[in-house]
């Protein structure tokens, strides 16, 4: 696929690549006809990699709008795109309001943008939208990321045989003197070319695998291996999300972190409900059932979370007694899970799970929303000191195990001082609902 002629500043995609090894993306929001691209079998790079302009968003925040061209599907496309970047990085792409520096992203007759923060209105053009990673590379850009080609030192890895480029694409393979370099050069990165991108011998809309005098992109003697598989575009390589976190920062998770595993479960009490971040691959919450009851667990989403999450209520064990995906019948853009499950007393644990590259936000709602009958938090109970207490700070006075005790609120109706308290505490207590 070749595209027109763009403004100097902007940088344009080579979409093809590796197409012998096409398969159809396997989330659901993005067209099963699309072609995207398999991973090509590449030696193992681990090192962060990659090659910046100095221009980079304050504080990770990147103020956008979309173009009414663009269509719902394709909106939602993008969405997941930026998510996936968030989930490498410490960024957040944020609807634009007011603010003067931002992307506007619009369907175009290619794929370009300009490279890092512009400081003020700066088009991020798209055609390519069936292919996720072809909607990265251009965000990669607009976040401040060079071609891989581009970089200082590529002489050492690649060279680049000016004569098979077409004429007016010479610009994107311009090494940028400037730029800042982290880690060695990465064959992996989907920010760079196939080996044959705007080749003079190959037909508009012809594919990777030219032969090697044709290549606009040859690797040194030392690396032939990676001849063949450049343009990758399948998947954000380990050296992309390394160095996308060495420029923005780690990931900032949610303030229950670091609760990717059972036994760093993070306690819900005393608050039932929660405004969440999944990153990770897991979240864990544990909630203390005072009796036998009906547990009821909600967690809602935006467009993320659609073929990708999972929520699950466990067992003291660990074991799964139900789960749930997350839908939207109405359409309203909110995907939502829901679980109703009989619990035993004791511990049992919550747990969010995503299937795909990309996490997001959530929020999680628990109920019965009581809190631990262990009022005084002395890991004595059912014991009469923690009615007392309960009593005195009620009244007024101090908790005999304080800081420890919990608040009194007692069944989180946002109503206290309240006799409800005492009565949900003492049904509990004595073995009741609350």
């Amino acid at each position: 696929m070749r595209h027109a002629l763009v403004p100097a500043r902007l940088l344009v995609l080579a979409a093809a690549a590796c197409s012998a090894h096409a398969q159809v993306d396997p989330a659901s929001l993005f067209d099963e006809s699309a072609t995207d691209f398999a991973p090509c079998n590449l030696p193992p790079q681990f090192d962060d990699r990659s090659t910046w302009a100095a221009n980079l968003w304050t504080g990770g925040v990147i103020p956008y709008e979309v173009n009414a061209n663009v269509n719902a599907t394709n909106a939602t496309r993008l969405r997941i795109a930026m998510n996936e970047l968030e989930t490498a990085c410490n960024i957040r792409f944020i609807p634009r309001t007011t603010e003067s520096a931002y992307l506007h992203v619009q369907s175009g007759t290619g794929n370009n943008s300009f490279v890092g923060r512009q400081g003020g209105g700066q088009i991020v053009n798209l055609v390519s939208w069936s292919w996720r990673y072809i909607i990265c590379h251009e965000l990669m850009h607009a976040l401040g990321m060079w071609h891989e080609q581009q970089r200082p030192d590529r002489e050492t890895f690649v060279t680049i045989n000016t004569a098979n480029i077409q004429s007016g694409y010479a610009g994107n393979f311009n090494i940028r003197s400037t730029a800042t370099v982290v880690g060695p050069f990465d064959f992996e990165s989907v920010m760079l070319y196939d080996d044959c991108s705007f080749s003079t011998c190959c037909a508009a809309g012809s594919t990777c695998g030219c032969e090697f005098a044709c290549a606009t992109i040859q690797a040194q003697p030392g690396y032939t291996q990676f001849q063949n598989s450049m343009g990758n575009r399948a998947y954000l390589s380990d050296g992309d999300k390394a160095g996308l976190a060495a420029r923005y920062g780690s990931p900032v998770d949610d303030q229950y972190e670091s609760n990717d595993s059972l036994a760093a479960a993070a306690p819900l009490w005393p608050s039932p409900s929660a405004d969440l971040r999944l990153l990770d691959t897991n979240d864990y919450f544990r909630t203390t059932i005072a009796a036998p009851t009906t547990l009821s667990v909600q967690a809602s989403a935006s467009v993320w979370a659609s073929s990708n999450l999972t929520i699950s209520v466990l067992n003291a064990a660990g074991s799964q007694l139900a789960s749930a995906v997350p839908t939207d019948p109405d359409a309203d853009g909110i995907y939502t899970a829901a679980i109703s499950v009989a619990v035993p007393a004791g511990t049992c644990y919550i747990r969010a799970t995503r299937t795909q590259p990309w996490g997001g936000d959530y929020t999680l709602t628990v109920s019965p929303n009581c809190d631990a009958i262990d009022f005084n938090g002395d890991g004595l109970f059912p014991d009469t000191t923690d009615i007392d207490d309960f009593l005195t700070v009620f009244s007024g006075g101090p908790c005999s195990n304080a800081p420890n005790c919990g608040d009194i609120d007692f069944n989180n109706d946002g109503l206290y001082p309240d006799t409800s308290d005492i009565d949900a505490l003492l049904s509990v207590f004595s073995g009741g609902g609350c």
